[in-house]
């Protein structure tokens, strides 16, 4: 064949799909696609078998007899899958089928850009590119049929290269990953087939022991040939990946790969793990949350028992309320709410100034947001200046996770602790998979030494769900609602039983929670506007139809719904939730607002809702000072005092309050008239309207 010739074929082989037809599909990238029998698809995060039937239908739809296509699975490991797409035919057929293909698999593509942690990730769009490869023959794939018979039985006329016996070190088929010195069929052939037509399933292929140390690739293909897939796929393993390249020209590691060193083992399981190191502790954590390690006498009974604990920030208002309370026991770690700024402004700087004072503190965790790389080097080097020994973050998906792995990379001295749940696992939640993230993640994670990674105690199991990946062993394991139950926790016992009570449901189900009640769970919104599991009693089932119906709403267009059906939700409120409406009048009178009350009705409205009688105490200390503060209003209207006289308070003190009841009876008998007296406008709307 002549210059010209070969030219010209090759000018043909190597059109380019027209970047505007590729863009009409929503599928192109920058630049031009060389076309070629193979074409690369490629979706990141992890896929089940089912979801790859979904994605197959499109080819069968744009292919037909003639110009069908094959579809192989080339590699499916840790965080994507890879798949090669075969067509025989070629030019502008073969071109028009695979822009066909591309039309039919927009309707499944996540826009470019897209933000979708706001989705259940099994509801999301997938994200995947694809690509021509470079190469001439559709490898892997049934059209090398007859590539494969003429092979061995022209050319190698049926002779065998090698004998079972004569192979000395395993080969492993890279269809299943079986031996293939075990295998009856015929080695020629079975590497025939492994060449031209079955497909390759790289994690099985190098799915080696848990006793092996190193892996070494001896291919042409350096940095970009098999190892480095091979790299990714073991990632987080432990297995050390040697890409020796043509002539061995980077084995000196090689030569150390046998002096591997071995401690000798008593016979007892003994738990040692970066977390334990770090923490001088059992890899066992009660993670903080509001309300349960918010009480300082449980938090003390976790740590006298030995364990790590961190103690709730989101139920301290101020810093005099977090300083009163801080628990008894040495590791102290405070859990501070990143999304509340507010909290997070006092609770962050008191943390390092009661370290400063001598308190047996250690830690500090950043939930509910990860901050900036640069905020989070502020973080640590004030925490590090004032002797605080370690940083937790609670991300709450893949690029949290990989903010946290940041945010270790620039501060490689200083202990982070990554802390994982998932979607399934605690009460405020993500809408992630357990699973997926963590296996997208997982080797970046292992390659910073300073995180020691815990997760929520949910079902690891991989290959229950599919996961062919290596195992991913965690350094510790952390219980947050699960500790509700425990004996030491101030949970209420009726409460108790009911989340014991609650079924629960496979990993598979549990996304049912956020449209309807499943296993015993709902999941609601918060006031945070973040989602969060929830027993399904009849107020959370309230709360449920309020997050569909008026806190759906813009905001501007709450008020008008909330008056149109005020009846309708006060009756609800008073009936199932637990937080009842509070117009009332005496006789159990319902009614629609405060200036429909006296003073007095006011008064005792706000003992019945926030004083516990039955254990003569206040839900909390400030809602006494609140019903001390409404108290004062009444004697500055009915005291009678016009500003040339005074007159001695009958309070005198908010803790003459810590019984309420005789000192309310006697202040009302006092001022006779704040109890026929309708609050005035000006208390409804003044500065005591937060009272009701």
């Amino acid at each position: 064949m002549d210059a010209a010739a070969t030219n010209a074929r090759t000018r043909n082989r190597s059109t380019s799909s027209s970047p505007a037809a590729l863009n009409n599909t929503g599928m192109a990238t920058e630049g031009t696609m060389t076309e070629s029998p193979m074409e690369s698809f490629s979706r990141r995060g992890h896929i089940q078998d089912s979801t790859i039937d979904t994605l197959d239908s499109p080819v069968d739809q744009h292919a037909g007899t003639e110009e069908s296509a094959a579809i192989s699975s080339l590699r499916r490991g840790k965080g994507s899958l890879k798949k090669k797409l075969y067509s025989r035919s070629s030019g502008d057929s073969q071109k028009k089928r695979f822009l066909g293909l591309f039309t039919a698999l927009r309707k499944i593509k996540a826009p470019a850009g897209s933000d979708q942690s706001k989705i259940p990730f099994s509801q999301r769009k997938a994200v995947f590119s694809m690509r021509f490869l470079a190469v001439n023959v559709p490898y892997h794939s049934h059209y090398l049929e007859s590539a494969a018979k003429k092979l061995c039985e022209d050319d190698l006329k049926g002779n065998e290269l090698w004998t079972s016996k004569e192979l000395e070190i395993a080969v492993f088929n890279t269809e299943n990953g079986e031996d293939i010195r075990q295998q009856s069929e015929p080695i020629a052939k079975s590497l025939c087939d492994h060449i031209f037509t079955l497909p390759i399933h790289w994690a099985k292929a190098t799915g080696f022991p848990d006793t092996a140390t190193h892996a070494i690739d001896f291919g042409p293909g350096g940095l970009s040939g098999i190892g480095g897939l091979t790299a990714r796929n073991l990632e987080g393993r432990g297995v050390r990946v040697l890409i020796i390249g043509e002539k061995g020209r980077n084995g000196a590691e090689v030569y150390d790969a046998a002096n591997v060193k071995r401690e000798k083992c008593d016979g007892k399981v003994h738990i040692d793990s970066p977390f334990s190191r770090l923490l001088g502790k059992p890899p066992i954590m009660v993670a903080g949350m509001t309300p349960t390690t918010v009480k300082a006498g449980f938090v003390s009974a976790v740590l006298s028992a030995g364990y790590h604990v961190e103690f709730a920030g989101g139920g301290h208002y101020n810093a005099k309320a977090l300083r009163a309370k801080i628990p008894a026991g040495v590791g102290i770690t405070l859990n501070a709410l990143y999304i509340n700024q507010r909290q997070f402004g006092f609770q962050f700087p008191l943390w390092q100034e009661l370290k400063r004072e001598g308190l047996p503190i250690e830690g500090f965790c950043v939930a509910a947001g990860i901050p900036s790389t640069e905020k989070a080097a502020e973080i640590i080097d004030a925490l590090r200046a004032a002797g605080i020994k370690h940083v937790a973050f609670k991300p709450g998906s893949i690029d949290g996770i990989r903010q946290v792995v940041t945010i270790a990379a620039a501060n490689p001295d200083f202990p982070i602790i990554c802390q994982w749940t998932g979607g399934r696992a605690g009460a405020h939640h993500s809408y992630e998979d357990f699973h997926q993230p963590i296996v997208a993640t997982y080797g970046s994670i292992r390659q910073q030494s300073n995180i020691p990674l815990s997760l929520a105690p949910v079902s690891v199991a991989q290959r229950a769900f599919g996961l062919t990946s290596p195992p991913m062993p965690f350094d510790g394991v952390l219980y947050a609602s699960r500790a509700m139950v425990a004996k030491e926790a101030h949970t209420s016992l009726s409460v108790k039983k009911l989340i014991c009570a609650a079924p629960g449901v496979d990993d598979s189900k549990w996304e049912g929670t956020y449209a309807k009640e499943t296993g015993g769970i709902l999941t609601v919104r918060s006031e945070l506007g973040e989602p969060i599991h929830k027993v399904a009693t009849r107020g959370v089932k309230l709360w449920k139809e309020f997050d569909n119906t008026v806190f759906n709403m813009p905001k501007e267009k709450r008020a008008a719904w909330l008056t149109q059906n005020r009846d309708s939700v006060i009756e609800k409120l008073n009936k199932d939730f637990s937080k009842p409406w509070f117009g009332w009048k005496k006789g159990d009178v319902v009614v629609a607002d405060i200036d429909d009350m006296t003073y007095e009705e006011v008064a005792l409205r706000m003992i019945r809702l926030m004083y516990v009688s039955h254990e003569n105490r206040w839900v909390d200390i400030s809602l006494r000072n609140l019903t001390g503060d409404w108290l004062r209003r009444v004697e500055e209207r009915f005291a009678g005092v016009d500003g040339t006289k005074s007159k001695a308070s009958v309070l005198q003190s908010y803790t003459s309050l810590d019984s309420p009841a005789d000192v309310v009876k006697s202040f009302f008998e006092t001022y006779p008239a704040a109890a026929s007296q309708l609050v005035a406008y000006e208390d409804k709307a003044g500065p005591h309207r937060h009272v009701c």
